[in-house]
């Protein structure tokens, strides 16, 4: 983690409402990402959540000592590079007919019923699940927008590039 990307956010928090906001001097919270370090220095590692990091801290410039620390989160499962298995990958195209066909899984935009979705990004990356794994699984990635009820929503879903007769 020590080279990898860090994104710093500033947030504003009232009672059960997280709402991101533009400068340090609107928020009263500061959320400090770490992301995995990208595969070959080409890939992505991605999550089941696309817009935040499985390493994080959430802290506050409180004056109490017990009141800084807001919320920490460190899921980091280690993996052995030099340990691979080489399978038949499916073409970006195949995968495409797979999101139409319902065979993706929607990580932005699962809950809304999009009237249309415009892809804008397709891109080759591996899947870091929530759980202990000794592997990643290489997946496409599917960015784009979509309407619902005439507003535009993110919508972002992956489908695994591993052929289908191999998984």
């Amino acid at each position: 983690l020590k080279k990898s990307e860090t994104i710093i956010t500033f947030w504003k928090l009232a009672g059960n409402n997280r709402n991101q906001v533009s400068s340090y001097s609107d928020a009263n919270a500061v959320l400090v990402e770490v992301f995995r370090d990208k595969i070959e220095k080409k890939y992505d590692i991605v999550e089941g959540n696309p817009n935040k990091a499985s390493v994080n801290v959430l802290i506050s410039p409180s004056q109490k000592s017990e009141k800084r620390l807001l919320e920490l989160n460190y899921i980091y499962w280690q993996y052995d590079e030099k340990k691979f298995g080489t399978y038949p990958a499916k073409s970006a195209s195949q995968a495409f007919e797979e999101l139409k066909a319902g065979k993706a899984f929607v990580v932005s935009g699962l809950n809304e019923v999009f009237e249309e979705v415009d892809i804008v990004e397709v891109k080759l990356a591996y899947f870091n699940p929530m759980t202990e794994i000794r592997y990643f699984q290489p997946i496409y990635v599917f960015k784009g927008e979509g309407l619902v009820k005439g507003v535009k929503k993110e919508f972002v879903a992956y489908v695994s590039a591993i052929s289908s007769n191999y998984q």
